[in-house]
């Protein structure tokens, strides 16, 4: 199997092989890509939700291997560093969800790390206090708030709805497809009445029957989504949305396959 690595923060993926296509989603760093053809300076890739697509092959480097283990990004965003100083030289960015592979860890919280061009440099992480599965998609979702909505959109740039929910669960151990209505048809969703529903349970929106958007339960009739912008909204203040609800699911079976 032809891979290749994400060599850039965000890397776009469009549907044809041309920057003025549409863009439908995008890989993060260190992300591995399964390349399926390719034209000129494009690569047809998929990705491991198995959505495919087409890449710039300057996005991209050569696999390797590396048997260092990984931590997660747990911020909007963060800076890299040539060295353990945050008044020192920035090296770079990365974003929400990025999986580092570590090579050393100091006292200060800083993390020697290795990049897709095998570069190393330097990032401070403070510690995550352990929450549950629900707590953990809340509060990652809502620190998401305010980032622009983005058309195939799914890092903390900008999201579109269906790649916010996938990219704050996929951070909490729980894979699902990349489109809404594919999130829809998620084996181990169950049912469940939209006042019964529980922080980080999905709640799914149709026009004429084609599901078109999905949101985050944050409790007590609070949803969080991507529209214009990643925000908290009570649903039945917004009565367009609340009309188009056509269901809403528990994630109670997911979070016992993750646990």
């Amino acid at each position: 199997m032809n891979k290749r690595l994400v060599l850039t923060t965000i890397a776009n993926i469009y549907r044809e092989a041309s920057f003025t296509s549409e863009m439908i989603t995008q890989a993060v760093m260190w992300e591995q890509l399964e390349v399926l053809d390719s034209h000129l300076n494009w690569l047809k890739i998929r990705q491991w939700d198995s959505y495919e697509g087409w890449i710039h092959k300057f996005y991209t480097t050569d696999y390797f291997y590396t048997n260092h283990p990984k931590f997660i990004v747990e911020n909007r965003r963060e800076y890299l560093y040539s060295s353990p100083n945050r008044k020192g030289e920035i090296s770079g960015e990365v974003v929400f969800g990025t999986e580092l592979p570590k090579i050393l860890e100091d006292k200060n919280n800083w993390f020697q790390v290795l990049l897709p061009n095998q570069s190393v440099v330097w990032i401070q992480i403070e510690k995550q206090t352990k929450q549950s599965t629900r707590e953990q998609i809340a509060l990652n979702s809502k620190k998401m708030l305010g980032l622009p909505y983005l058309w195939g959109g799914k890092f903390s740039l900008g999201f579109d709805c269906s790649g916010f929910v996938q990219t704050i669960f996929k951070n909490s151990g729980i894979l699902l497809h990349r489109d809404s209505n594919q999130q829809l048809k998620t084996s181990d969703l169950t049912d469940i009445q939209f006042e019964l529903a529980q922080k980080g349970d999905l709640v799914f929106f149709a026009e004429n029957k084609d599901i078109n958007h999905i949101a985050i339960v944050l409790g007590n009739g609070k949803i969080i989504h991507a529209s214009g912008e990643v925000k908290i909204e009570l649903l039945k203040e917004n009565s367009k949305l609340k009309n188009m609800m056509i269901a809403t699911k528990s994630i109670d079976k997911l979070i016992n396959q993750n646990d």
